[in-house]
C-alpha cells in the first residue's frame, strides 16, 4: 500500500501489508515500515480503495464447463497415481550382496 495522507512521514512510500484489523469501526492495516517495525495505519490513509476494489467488469479465466472438465482431469490423474505401487530393487529381488 502507498501512504497517501498529506504530511505523513511515509507519504508517497509503498509499504508491505502484513495484515489488517478492525478497530473503532474502521479498517486498520498492519504495515511494515522501512526500518522493519510494524504499524497500524488507517486504510483511508492509503491507496487501499483504489488497489483493493475489483474492476467493474472482471474478465473470466475460464468458463464453468472448463473448470469442471479440468477437475475431471485432475481427479483422473489422482486416481492413476493412487493405483501406482512404488517398488524398489530389493522388492524385485535384484539386490546384489558382495
Amino acid at each position: 500500500m502507498t501512504i497517501t495522507r498529506p504530511h505523513h512521514p511515509f507519504e508517497g512510500q509503498s509499504l508491505e501489508v502484513l495484515g489488517h484489523a478492525h478497530r473503532r469501526g474502521s479498517l486498520q492495516l498492519v504495515l511494515i515500515l522501512p526500518d522493519g517495525s510494524k504499524s497500524l495505519i488507517p486504510a483511508e490513509w492509503t491507496d487501499f480503495k483504489t488497489v483493493a476494489c475489483p474492476p467493474q467488469n472482471p474478465q473470466l479465466v475460464a468458463s464453468l464447463e472448463d473448470w469442471l472438465r479440468l477437475r475431471g482431469l485432475v481427479d483422473a490423474l489422482l486416481r492413476r497415481t493412487a493405483d501406482v505401487r512404488v517398488t524398489s530393487a530389493a522388492d524385485q529381488g535384484e539386490l546384489c550382496l558382495n
